[in-house]
C-alpha cells in the first residue's frame, strides 16, 4: 500500500463526498477532466527567502518538462511523489514535482508553464506570478493559485511535532570504522497515517566526509514494517554511503521533513457522519536523531611507508598496451585498482621511471557503481609514455599497499616489473649520456636538430665560406650547450625524486589550478557531480601539499592554526574555511546546481590568494 497524498482543501473533500453519495445519479462524473495545476506558496517573498513551487497532475504522465527556473536559486527539486485513492471503487492518482527556491534580486517575475506527455498528448500547467522585494523576509501568504490547509471546522492546520505515530529512523551500517572506509547511512520515515504528504525541509550536510548518493528503487514507498511491536507504513528518504576524511568523533547530521498528515475528527456535517465522521489536516515536523561515529586513524605500527589512503578489498594490476616500440613512438601504461573499497578517493601513484621515458599525467577513467552494497568496480591509470632512447627499459616492480577493515590489517602486491624494449627510430637523435635502467645513450628533445646525412646546400663562392661563418659556430656550440641542458635537466629531476614533499609544496598552486581547469571543463558540460568532485580535490589538495599534511588529518581547526601561524589574515582564513562549507554543501544538498558558477568563482579567487600570501 503506498502513502496517499493529503489533499488540503476541506471543501474538496465534501464534494468528493457527496459524489460518492449520489453517484447513480451522477454517472457523467466518471469521465475524469485531466488537471495541472501549479501552485506557490507565497506570492511575495524577499530575496533568498524560500518558495515551494508545486506542480499536481491528477493522473499519471511522462516526460515531465519543468519550467524555467533561472531567475531564482533551486534550493531542491524537483521532487516527485506518485499517490493514489480510492473513492467507492474508482482510484484517483496523482503525481506531483516540488521544488524549494529562492530569489535572487527584487522584481516581478512570471514562472512560465511546465507540461507533460500524457499518452500521445501534452498538457500544460499555469503559469505563477511572483514577486521578490528588498529587506525583511515577508510573512507567510498563500499565493493567488494556493489553497489553505484546513480542518473541518474551518481553522488553519498548526505544525506540531510527530510522537510515535510519526518518525525518522536513522540506521548507520557500522559506528566504529577508520578514515576512508565506507558507512551505510539510511534514513526511513516511519507513519500510522495511511494519508501523508511530506517534503525535505533540511538537508543534511556530511561535514568531514566524502558522500555519494544511492538511488532509491521504485518500491521504497508505503511499504509495511513492524518495528517495537507496532505496524507502520514506510518510505525511504534517503541512502548516502559516506567516506570519513578524518579521525575523531564524526556527527551524521539528521534530515527533517515538513509533513502534512489526515487526522479522523468529529463532524457535525451529516455527510461526514454517514462516511463514520470528518477530517482534519495536520502539519507536523520530524526530524531524525544525529548519530555518532567513532573514526580512527590507521596511522598504526606496521603502517607501509608507501600507503597512500586507499582502504578496502583492492586488487591492483599493471599492464603494457606494447612491449617493443620505437624511440619517439607513445606507449600506454595502465594500472588499474578494482574490488570494493574508496575507489573514487585514490590517488595516482608516482611511478618512478627512468629518466629517458618521458610520462605524461595520467587519464583517469572510472567504471565504478554505488548501491547498498557499497562502492564497487575500477579505477583505472592511464599514464602515456614516451622513450626518448632505444634500448632495455624496465618499468617497476611497483609495490602498492591499502588497508582491508573486513581483515583489519595491512595489505600489500608487489607487481613484477615490465620489460619495454625501445629501437632506435628513423629521427634518433645523438646520445649524451645514459639513464638508469637503459643500454643505449639517452636521448635529447626533439625541437633540436642534428646534422643530416645526405646532400648538403651549403654554398660555395667568394665571401660565402661556410667554415669561420656564424652558422658554423653555432653548431660547434649546438654540441657542449645540449650536454650542459641534459645535465640540467637530470639534475632537477633527481632533486624532485628526492625531496618530492618541497616540490609538492612548490607546485601547490599549479597542481590546484589544473584540476580548477577541470572542474571549469565539467561546468560547461553541466556534469554536477564530477564538478564538485574536482573542486572539492582542488581546495583539499592544494592545502594539503602546501600545509605538508594528508587530506585525512585536515580540519578547520587544523587549517586555521597552520595559516594563522604562516600569517594569513584571518579575513583570508574566514573566507577559505567558507568557501570550503559552500563546496561541500553544494555537493550534497538537492538541486544546488545553481550555484556551481558561484562555487567555482569562490574556489578559484581563494586559492589565489591564498597561494600569494603563503609565497610572500
Amino acid at each position: 500500500m503506498a502513502f496517499q497524498p493529503v489533499e488540503k482543501n476541506g471543501k474538496a473533500m465534501k464534494k468528493q463526498y457527496l459524489v460518492l453519495i449520489f453517484s447513480f445519479f451522477l454517472s457523467l462524473i466518471n469521465a475524469q477532466e485531466l488537471k495541472f495545476t501549479a501552485i506557490s506558496n507565497k506570492a511575495k517573498a524577499a530575496v533568498d527567502e524560500q518558495i515551494r513551487l508545486t506542480y499536481s497532475l491528477n493522473a499519471m504522465g511522462n516526460a515531465f518538462n519543468q519550467p524555467d527556473l533561472s531567475a531564482f536559486n533551486v534550493l531542491m527539486g524537483p521532487q516527485q511523489m506518485y499517490g493514489s485513492q480510492d473513492y467507492g471503487g474508482k482510484v484517483t492518482q496523482t503525481l506531483s514535482f516540488t521544488y524549494i527556491v529562492s530569489g535572487k534580486k527584487p522584481g516581478k517575475y512570471v514562472i512560465q508553464p511546465a507540461s507533460m506527455r500524457i499518452g500521445n498528448g501534452l498538457i500544460k500547467s499555469n503559469a505563477i506570478e511572483i514577486e521578490i522585494v528588498q529587506g525583511q523576509k515577508q510573512q507567510p501568504q498563500q499565493s493567488k493559485t494556493a489553497q489553505p490547509n484546513q480542518a473541518k471546522n474551518g481553522s488553519q492546520a498548526q505544525p506540531n511535532t510527530a510522537g510515535n505515530d510519526l518518525f525518522i529512523k536513522a540506521t548507520v551500517s557500522k559506528t566504529n570504522t577508520i578514515v576512508g572506509d565506507q558507512i551505510l547511512v539510511s534514513y526511513k520515515l516511519y507513519s500510522k497515517y495511511s494519508q501523508l504528504n511530506y517534503e525535505l525541509s533540511k538537508a543534511p550536510t556530511f561535514n568531514g566526509f566524502y558522500a555519494e548518493d544511492i538511488a532509491l528503487g521504485k518500491a521504497t514507498n508505503g511499504q509495511k514494517e513492524t518495528y517495537n511491536g507496532q505496524d507502520y507504513l514506510t518510505a525511504e528518504i534517503k541512502k548516502v554511503l559516506l567516506f570519513p576524511q578524518k579521525s575523531g568523533k564524526l556527527e551524521i547530521p539528521p534530515i527533517e521533513l515538513s509533513c502534512v498528515v489526515r487526522q479522523r475528527v468529529q463532524s457535525q456535517n451529516i455527510f461526514d457522519q454517514l462516511l463514520g465522521g470528518g477530517y482534519r489536516d495536520v502539519e507536523m515536523n520530524v526530524k531524525s536523531p544525529a548519530v555518532t561515529v567513532n573514526v580512527l586513524s590507521p596511522d598504526a605500527a606496521g603502517k607501509p611507508a608507501d600507503f597512500t589512503g586507499a582502504v578496502g578489498k583492492l586488487d591492483y594490476e599493471l599492464s603494457l598496451d606494447k612491449n617493443s616500440v620505437k624511440s619517439g613512438e607513445a606507449v600506454n601504461l595502465k594500472l588499474q585498482v578494482s574490488g570494493k573499497g574508496n575507489l573514487k578517493l585514490i590517488e595516482p601513484p608516482v611511478l618512478g621511471l627512468a629518466a629517458e621515458l618521458e610520462v605524461y599525467d595520467p587519464q583517469i577513467k572510472d567504471n565504478i557503481s554505488v548501491s547498498s552494497a557499497g562502492m564497487t568496480g575500477s579505477r583505472t591509470f592511464e599514464y602515456l609514455i614516451i622513450p626518448r632512447a632505444g634500448g632495455e627499459f624496465l618499468l617497476g616492480p611497483l609495490t602498492f599497499s591499502w588497508f582491508d577493515p573486513n581483515k583489519n590489517n595491512w595489505q600489500s602486491k608487489t607487481i613484477a616489473a615490465l620489460k619495454l624494449i625501445v629501437s632506435k627510430g628513423s629521427g634518433d637523435q645523438i646520445g649524451v649520456g645514459r639513464g638508469r635502467n637503459s643500454t643505449a645513450p639517452k636521448q635529447l628533445s626533439e625541437d633540436i636538430r642534428y646534422i643530416k646525412v645526405g646532400e648538403t646546400e651549403f654554398s660555395e663562392g667568394e665571401g660565402n665560406l661556410f667554415f669561420l661563418s656564424t652558422p658554423f659556430y653555432l653548431l660547434s656550440a649546438l654540441a657542449p650547450l645540449s650536454f650542459l641542458g641534459f645535465l640540467l635537466v637530470r639534475y632537477r629531476s633527481k632533486k624532485r625524486r628526492e625531496n618530492i614533499g618541497e616540490y609538492r609544496v612548490k607546485e601547490a598552486g599549479n597542481t590546484a589550478g589544473k584540476r580548477l581547469k577541470i572542474a571549469k571543463d565539467m561546468l560547461s558540460k553541466g556534469e554536477k557531480d564530477a564538478f564538485y568532485e574536482e573542486v572539492y580535490r582542488a581546495l583539499y589538495g592544494y592545502l594539503s601539499d602546501k600545509l605538508r599534511l594528508p587530506i585525512a588529518d585536515l580540519n578547520r581547526q587544523k587549517i586555521s592554526e597552520l595559516l594563522s601561524s604562516s600569517k594569513v589574515p584571518d579575513e583570508t582564513i574566514l573566507r577559505l574555511l567558507n568557501t570550503l562549507d559552500s563546496c561541500e554543501f553544494a555537493r550534497f544538498a538537492p538541486g544546488a546546481s545553481a550555484a556551481m558558477s558561484e562555487i567555482y568563482a569562490d574556489a578559484e579567487k581563494v586559492i589565489r590568494e591564498t597561494e600569494n600570501l603563503l609565497k610572500s
